[in-house]
C-alpha cells in the first residue's frame, strides 16, 4: 500500500482501488488561519499567507475508518472555484485538485506497526507535499489504519 501511494496523486483514489469501494469523507474540522513561521519553506513561501487546516477521516463503504489526515492548503494558490469547494464541501482535496493535474510528493513514510513492543492502530504514517502547475499549494500529513490495510480488495490483497 505504501508503494501504491508513493506513485498516485490521490491517497482517497488509492485507497478507493485498494478496497475496491468508494471512500467517504468526513471533516473533523476545517478552518481558516496563517501560515506558520515552521511551514514557509515546506510550502515555498517566505511570508504569511491565509491557509485553510483541514482534519478529515477517510472511510471506506461500511463506515470504517481507514485514514485520518490534516492538511495546510494556500487558499491563494488555488483558482476561485477550487478554494470555495474546499471552504464549503466535503470533498477530498485530492479530488478537488486532481481538476488541476496535481502532483503529489511523498515527502516522508513512517511506519508505526509496533510501539514498544506494542502494536498499534496506525500502522504507517505518510507527509506529502501536493503541487499544481510545480507551485505547492497544500501539505498533507496522513495516519493509516490497520482496518486500511485489512480492507484490501481480493485481487489486491497484500
Amino acid at each position: 500500500m505504501i508503494r501504491l501511494l508513493r506513485d498516485s496523486d490521490s491517497a482517497t483514489k488509492t485507497l478507493s482501488g485498494w478496497t475496491g469501494s468508494p471512500i467517504n469523507l468526513r471533516v473533523v474540522s476545517r478552518r481558516d488561519g496563517m501560515l506558520a513561521d515552521s511551514e514557509f519553506a515546506d510550502l515555498d513561501l517566505w511570508s504569511a499567507a491565509p491557509v485553510q487546516r483541514r482534519e478529515v477521516c477517510l472511510l471506506d463503504s461500511r463506515g470504517t475508518v481507514l485514514s485520518a489526515a490534516t492538511s495546510v492548503v494556500v487558499l491563494s494558490r488555488l483558482p476561485r472555484a477550487e478554494a470555495s469547494e474546499l471552504c464549503e464541501t466535503d470533498t477530498p482535496l485530492g479530488l478537488i485538485l486532481a481538476r488541476l493535474q496535481v502532483r503529489r510528493h511523498t515527502l516522508r513514510v513512517i511506519r508505526r506497526a509496533w510501539a514498544g513492543g506494542q502494536e498499534t492502530e496506525v500502522l504507517f504514517e505518510v507527509t506529502a507535499r501536493m503541487d499544481v502547475g510545480g507551485i505547492p499549494v497544500a501539505m498533507v500529513h496522513e495516519k493509516y489504519m490497520e482496518d486500511a490495510v485489512h480492507s484490501a480488495a481480493p485481487e489486491v490483497q497484500p
